[in-house]
């Protein structure tokens, strides 16, 4: 996988200047040598340069991507009252003797706009940097899942004679799961006839027991507390879907649980409760393993247990046989390889 480089500029053609020119010959030069050069730099139709060179558009190479953004700057009053329709050059060398207007525009400039009064670009410049970096998370090199292990417990089966919800590992009330409980609630109500079951594998904190008995689920609850690795993936395998859910924190949009390579081994439907915004839920999403919904969505996801129900019914096997084989890539074989490449 080639290197990538983001180049993050104001100056870049037709802005002419040596600015422009270094950093266009850098792109160029880098580009040829098999990096991947992004440019992000301002709009020409809302900068303000001090000097124009068309010239120097013909030659960006082809091999470089540029993203233009918009600006808000006040070159436009200078330009307007002060500057005859011309932005300052560096320094206002352009200006000549400067009038009264002038010393005041160099005023301003130098007590209020430090270090220029072109920094009114950076939060136009970060946004596209940001977005830009977030649609490029799949060059990251995850946790992955152990193959051999999923070699091992293939043969298990999914249950038949209930419909088993599984979650590994810990959970504790910063969780906020509540909208599963109120789903799951709903569903055993539509469905007194069959036998569901929710399963922690792990640490299942005492204040969500509390709320599990208060929707009336502690009749279907089972707790396994602490369990070896390879029993926990085999408590998956045996189940019917499995459950994953991020802790609500201020950095949840890029928390990514290690247990969700290992749901995407299992092939079994995942219901990811979480903000719909998050990695998490683009992975889920990508892989076609199952369904996102934040803890507004409990009519949503009530829903979604109801086709799962009927489906179960007609064949208690829930292997997704037509998930997306990107969940094939987050094998820990897979991610090594990818970081060889990427550390060449």
């Amino acid at each position: 996988m080639p290197n990538e480089v983001i180049i993050i500029t104001y100056y870049w053609p037709p802005s002419g200047g040596s600015a422009v020119q270094r950093w266009l010959d850098f792109a160029n030069l880098l580009a040829e040598r098999g990096y991947v050069i992004t440019v992000v730099t301002v709009d020409e139709a809302h900068a303000n340069y001090p000097s124009i060179d068309e010239t120097l558009v013909n030659k960006v190479s082809p091999k470089v991507e540029v993203i233009k953004t918009k600006t808000s700057e006040v070159f436009w009053i200078y330009k307007k009252f002060v500057g005859k329709g011309k932005a300052p050059a560096a320094g206002f060398a352009n200006e000549g003797k400067p009038g009264f207007l002038q010393l005041v525009s160099r005023f301003v400039r130098g007590n209020f706009f430090l270090p220029d009064p072109r920094k009114s670009w950076n939060k136009y410049a970060i946004e596209a940097v940001k977005k830009l970096l977030s649609n490029k998370r799949d060059v990251t090199i995850s946790m992955g899942y152990d193959a051999a292990l999923f070699e091992d417990v293939k043969d298990i089966q999914s249950p038949r004679d209930e419909f088993i919800l599984t979650y590994t590992g810990t959970i504790d009330d910063s969780y906020h799961p509540e909208v599963l409980f109120k789903a799951l609630r709903n569903l055993t109500l539509q469905n007194s006839n069959i036998k569901y079951k929710l399963r922690f594998v792990g640490i299942l904190a005492e204040g969500l027991k509390r709320q599990i008995a208060y929707y009336g689920l502690d009749k279907i609850l089972e707790v396994t507390g602490y369990v070896s690795h390879k029993k926990s993936v085999e408590y998956l395998m045996n189940s019917t879907a499995v459950i994953l859910v991020s802790p609500q924190v201020r950095t949840e949009e890029i928390i990514i649980p290690g247990k969700l390579y290992e749901y995407l081994a299992t092939r079994k439907p995942i219901i990811n409760i979480g903000s719909l915004k998050c990695d998490t839920a683009r992975i889920v999403s990508l892989c076609e393993a199952g369904k996102n919904f934040d803890r507004t969505m409990e009519t949503e996801l009530t829903s979604w247990l109801q086709q799962l129900t009927e489906a179960w019914l007609q064949n208690p096997d829930t292997t997704l046989t037509n998930s997306n084989t990107t969940s094939k890539n987050y094998s820990r074989n897979q991610e090594v390889g990818q970081l060889i490449k990427l550390i060449g």
